[in-house]
């Protein structure tokens, strides 16, 4: 098969060695022994002590069983491993973004990290995230920063890791998938691009190894892109459980927590993650396309904070 490896491949993601049957030429390569295997093997039908069953996923404790349809099963267990069952025929890039999807985003939570749905840049030596709802802009506003020189941390999912009193975000793997209107309307070709998706057209795989920033970063903010009925473009800070329920929304899979038992321990993660980081709402207008608006706003409030923390 074209995506196996004749011999195990070892790679890094989100700070996590992982080696692999599978060749995963979007991630970097690493030369440490892998902590996580990625295994090329048969899915069982059925697994021990599930919690919840549908014709998507089975769930327990620690296990996940995912079955898409005409691409692969994964099942994810404690963390530590996934194994694949590729159905016949079925398109290499639509098993690695289910495996780069879904199927590691499960098991960083059962990990028991705090993977949220947003995209990562670092501005002038400050790393911010973005997130929001699927349509708020985070593709076109993260690509914006990258064609004005700022570096891709991470793209879809970001992993947030406390260290002592602050926030640190690691590391990804060098691609953005980015929609056709946001590349359209920052002046970016998609014609040699790899579609994302066998059923829409319209998003694409954008590489970003030449504007990456492969080290882990602290992360300064956290910004919430919504898109609202207004005229212009403006920032609202967020205080107390507002700032903790932006993370909570929109931590990556969170409907899976409850059938793993790690409800509470993911409530205390973004409680202590939200304490330790300033987090904003982005709001801008839904007709109109505002984007250097909203980035000199962000550039503005960096440079805000910044004053604070030498002041402090």
């Amino acid at each position: 098969m074209k995506q196996l490896s004749s011999t195990r491949k070892k790679y890094t993601i989100f700070g996590l060695d992982v080696v692999s049957d599978f060749i995963l030429d979007e991630l970097f390569p690493s030369d440490e022994t892998g902590e996580i295997e990625i295994i090329h093997g048969t899915v069982p039908g059925e697994i021990d002590d599930v919690l919840e069953k549908n014709e998507l996923f089975q769930a327990s404790r620690r296990e996940l069983l995912l079955n898409i349809r005409g691409v692969a099963k994964y099942l994810i267990t404690d963390g530590k491993t996934i194994v694949v069952e590729p159905y016949a025929g079925a398109s290499y890039s639509a098993i690695k973004l289910y495996l780069l999807g879904t199927a590691f985003g499960s098991l960083l939570l059962l990990r028991g990290l705090l993977p949220i749905h947003g995209t990562a840049v670092m501005i002038d030596g400050n790393c911010v995230l973005v997130t929001g709802i699927s349509g708020a802009g985070k593709s076109t506003l993260s690509l914006a920063f990258r064609e004005k020189g700022h570096c891709l941390l991470t793209d879809d999912i970001a992993v947030l890791c406390i260290k002592e009193d602050s926030v640190w975000v690691q590391p990804s793997y060098p691609q953005q998938k980015i929609w056709r209107d946001s590349a359209d309307s920052i002046g970016v070709s998609v014609d040699s691009l790899v579609q994302v998706s066998l059923t829409r057209g319209d998003k694409y795989f954008l590489p970003s190894r030449e504007s990456f920033y492969r080290e882990s970063a602290k992360l300064t903010a956290i910004y919430e892109l919504k898109a609202e009925e207004c005229h212009e473009v403006y920032i609202r800070q967020l205080e107390g459980s507002r700032k903790m329920s932006v993370l909570l929304q929109h931590t990556y899979r969170a409907e899976l927590l409850p059938y793993f038992g790690l409800e509470m321990a993911h409530f205390i993660q973004c409680a202590d993650a939200a304490n330790r980081t300033p987090v904003y709402q982005l709001i801008r207008p839904n007709k109109l396309f505002t984007t250097e608006q909203q980035i000199s706003l962000i550039k503005a409030e960096l440079i805000r904070i910044s004053h604070d923390i030498v002041n402090d």
